[in-house]
């Protein structure tokens, strides 16, 4: 994960896969609204913030391991 567009493309597949496992296929779609306008707008803007998220947690947590990593090359050195 070297670049921002890496850490995109990574997040955005996560997220297809989140859809994929939470959809409720044997439900129907019948238990949240009654309109598919509902249903659609449910997973755009839920697709849109968990993106968002999973993005943002995927640059912290490279971060905290190039942060981690900067420390035991010190440790090392001394």
């Amino acid at each position: 994960m070297h670049s921002k567009r890496q850490t995109f493309i990574i997040a955005f597949l996560l997220n297809i896969v989140f859809v994929l496992i939470s959809t409720p296929w044997e439900f129907g779609h019948t238990y949240f609204g009654d309109s598919k306008i509902a249903w659609i707008i449910y997973y755009v803007i839920g697709f849109a913030f968990s993106l968002y998220v999973t993005w943002a947690f995927l640059r912290a947590l490279k971060l905290l391991l190039n942060h981690i990593g900067h420390h035991l090359k010190e440790e090392n050195h001394e």
